[in-house]
């Protein structure tokens, strides 16, 4: 049985599969500490998305990765340059 499937059984999340590689998961925003910690405790990688509520929060992992693409000026960025780049972010990315 997959991890996150005893995770569903035995912390009763809400699981859907969203491709081979992304699984989501629900719970109640007010036990976000619980299973923010749950996560990091079993070493699994999570993103809390934002939802279209005002009140909502965001929590990116690996938000500097994003950052870093975002600021990256395609222009002035050689094809190699951009091979290196995407290679040290696949890289962050599976640590």
């Amino acid at each position: 049985m997959k991890m996150l499937q005893l995770f569903q059984i035995k912390y009763g999340l809400k699981i859907t599969n969203l491709g081979t590689e992304i699984t989501k998961c629900g719970f109640p925003k007010s036990t976000l500490g619980k299973y923010i910690n749950l996560f990091k405790t079993n070493d699994l990688n999570y993103e809390i998305i934002k939802s279209n509520s005002s009140n909502s929060i965001q929590v990116t992992p690996n938000e500097h990765i994003i950052k870093q693409i975002k600021n990256l000026d395609l222009s002035k960025t050689t094809p190699m340059e951009c091979f290196n780049i995407m290679y040290n972010i696949q890289k962050k990315l599976k640590e």
